[in-house]
Order: C-alpha cells, then structure tokens, then sequence
C-alpha cells in the first residue's frame, strides 16, 4: 500500500514593532513673548544684541534629538543674523513650569525655575559668527567639558 502522509504547518506571522523605544515626535516651538533685542555701546559703538528662546516638547536626551535641535537652530538663526553683535537661541524643555501658558502668566519663572530646570541648550553667534554651542543639565554646562581653575594673582 502507497499512503502518503500530508503534514500541515500552520504558518504564523507575528507583527513585532522593531522599534519600540521610540518616543513621541520631538516639537520645538518658538516662545516668542520672551524673545528681545537689547542695545548697549561697546568700544563706542553701539551693538545690537538680541535672544530668541524656544520650547522643546517631548524632549529626550539622545543623539538623535540633539541632531534635530542643532538643525532646527543652523535652520532658524535669525536671517539677519550679521546685524547683531551678539545672538542668542535658548531651548527649553516642556514641563509644568516651562510652557507658554505659565510663562506668559508668571514671566519671572523664567530666571527662577526654567533657568535652573529646563534650560537644555544654548547656541551664540558673535558678529554672525557661530562662537559656541552649551548642552546643560540642571543648570550647569555638561558640553562642552572644560576645567578651567582660577587662581589668585598676588598684587605685584
């Protein structure tokens, strides 16, 4: 007798997502009710400086939202950039205290709060030259890493 035995495999398909450690998508906003444009005279000259703050929401620490932030900023430098001795972008994390709404009712939480907590970044242009960009953390600077001691000089 010639049987042939007919073995069915049940085929399964299993829908993985590959990555699930991402994160909402990072929003940066403008906070322009903070933004001014101060002037002084420097050496006899008078020197137009100016600050423009931002407002990063669903911030995470990676190398991937610092790319996003460091592009939005080369991106979104103000156009007339050169006409400004000194220039300033601050990017902020979103949180109760950080946000448009609490910053427009309570301004001074600003330098109390925000300065300390959620102040994530800060890109400077000196005369339309880019001078330097901070990654910080609480309050201090964690990028660039520099030692710098001070000393006393003795009158001489």
């Amino acid at each position: 007798m010639n049987c042939k035995l007919k073995i069915t495999i049940p085929f399964l398909i299993i829908v993985y997502p590959f990555n699930c450690n991402q994160s909402k998508d990072t929003a940066i906003t403008p906070l322009t009710m903070l933004n001014y444009i101060d002037t002084t005279i420097f050496k006899g000259r008078l020197t137009i400086n100016r600050i423009d703050y931002y407002l990063v929401e669903d911030y995470s620490d990676n190398k991937h939202t610092e790319h996003l932030i460091d592009s939005f900023a080369y991106k979104n430098k103000h156009v007339n950039i050169n006409d400004y001795g000194l220039y300033k972008m601050f990017f902020y994390k979103k949180s109760a205290k950080t946000n448009p709404k609490n910053l427009s009712e309570n301004p001074r939480d600003l330098y109390r709060y925000s300065q300390d907590h959620d102040l994530i970044f800060m890109y400077n242009w000196i005369n339309g030259k880019f001078a330097g960009r901070y990654k910080l953390k609480n309050g201090e600077i964690i990028e660039p890493k520099h030692n710098i001691e001070l000393e006393d000089i003795p009158d001489q």
